[in-house]
Order: C-alpha cells, then sequence, then structure tokens
C-alpha cells in the first residue's frame, strides 16, 4: 500500500517514534501523521513520563519526537537528562516546535538533540526528517537492530535441486 504523505510504500511498521507533546490537538495531529506513514507512535505528555519511556527498554525506541516548551520539564532539560544522566547518546531526539530562529535551532542542538522540524507540522518534512534518523530498512539487520552497513548479496549456488522450489 503506498503512503499518501510521502508516495513511499509503508515500510516503516518496525520503527518505535516516541512523541513528547503535551497539547492534546497537536498530539492528535502528529500521531496521524506518523501512524499514516506506517511508524508505530506512543506518546509521552511530559518531560517525566518521557524520561520513564526511554529508560523502558522493553520495546526499544527508534527516535523521540520532542516538544520543546512543555509545563514542568521543557523538552531540552528532558533531552539533556537523556543524553547526560541517562548517557544515551544514540537514541536520536528531534525537536518539534513553534520556534523557528536560528538561536533556537542552536539551542536544541546544545541540549542534545539530533534534528529539528517546525510547527505548524509539515507532513513530508517531519517524515523525511524521521527516514533520515531511523535509516530505511535495509539498514535492519534481521533482528531489527541497525546497522550502518547496507545488507550485502548472497554468495555462493544454490543447490541443483530443491523439491517445490525453483532455484531460477
Amino acid at each position: 500500500e503506498s503512503d499518501k504523505v510521502t508516495g513511499d510504500k509503508r515500510t516503516l511498521e518496525r520503527w518505535r517514534i516516541l512523541l513528547v507533546e503535551d497539547n492534546e490537538i497537536n498530539q492528535q495531529v502528529a500521531r496521524e501523521i506518523l501512524e499514516g506513514a506506517g511508524f508505530l507512535v506512543e506518546v509521552a505528555g511530559n518531560g517525566i513520563d518521557a524520561i520513564e519511556r526511554v529508560v523502558d527498554t522493553t520495546l526499544p525506541l527508534d527516535a523521540v519526537l520532542m516538544d520543546i516548551q512543555m509545563p514542568g520539564m521543557d523538552g531540552y532539560e528532558v533531552t539533556k537528562i537523556i543524553r547526560e544522566k541517562l548517557r544515551n547518546h544514540t537514541l536520536p531526539v528531534i525537536a518539534m516546535t513553534a520556534h523557528v530562529m536560528e538561536s533556537d535551532r542552536q539551542n536544541c542542538f546544545r541540549a542534545g538533540m539530533n534534528d529539528y522540524v517546525s510547527k505548524p507540522i509539515d507532513p513530508k518534512q517531519l517524515i523525511s526528517t524521521l527516514k533520515r534518523w531511523v535509516g530505511t530498512d535495509e539498514q535492519r539487520s534481521p533482528t531489527g537492530k541497525k546497522t550502518k552497513e547496507p545488507k550485502r548479496a548472497v554468495t555462493g549456488h544454490l543447490p541443483e535441486g530443491l523439491p517445490g522450489i525453483n532455484t531460477d
């Protein structure tokens, strides 16, 4: 089935995204865009819930979309905790904010975020940014882990005869 947002085939079903957003309308909009593209989406409504979810490795996350302005603990602080206290430097954290000044972008990077998408959400930008950070199916090993190397071609020969299988 083709993705309505990007035109790509739905190959992202294994990519688990944590959406950290306190506004319910923004949660709904982002969730619909992400699920429409085939991502599995979990929502954390605040920074504390986000940290708890990152700590829980039962179902590993592939990326975090982080709202910057949240009551209590903002996205900068949550990201610093993920990077420094949890020592998680590999999980992509992508800022999702209405702040569009270059200084805002730099603050995101200083906090340890990997990238930045602006609100209101542009579906194509959001999906392409996530794909850039989570990779493609070719960058996953058979166990579901991300690898930096593309899959290698199988070398060798197939047996001459396999019952019920056309080896050509």
